[in-house]
């Protein structure tokens, strides 16, 4: 199916009553909807998703990559505050910080691994 078909079919299920949901399908990633009858379905493979703990983890490494995003930000940010700082007391609370955000990365990357 084309991208522009299955955006029609996205469109055609929003006007039928479906419900766009926040998780994307395990196969192909597209937006799940929730159908009238209660089903998970997906637009772009055009089939039910039956599996609620197949989209749940596939959020979930969404959310997790998410995370890892942000927290590099914030680590790369706080490089560039430390480089440039020659107050001791102002780049002591940096130092603090920065042990902060590291230890935040280090238990996101322990949570993927389980």
């Amino acid at each position: 199916m084309s991208g522009d078909e299955a955006l029609k079919r996205m469109a055609d299920l929003l006007r039928q009553g479906a419900t766009l949901l926040g998780i994307e399908c395990p196969v192909c990633h597209s937006p799940i909807f929730k159908l009238r009858s209660g089903e998970m379905y997906c637009a772009t493979c055009q089939k039910i998703v039956r599996e609620e703990k197949e989209v749940t983890k596939t959020t979930q490494g969404v959310l997790m990559d998410s995370l890892n995003r942000t927290i590099l930000r914030k680590l790369e940010e706080l490089n560039s505050l430390i480089v440039v700082e020659s107050d001791q007391e102002r780049l002591a609370a940096l130092l603090k910080n920065l042990a902060m955000w590291l230890e935040a990365l280090e238990r996101v990357r322990r949570l993927e691994k389980l």
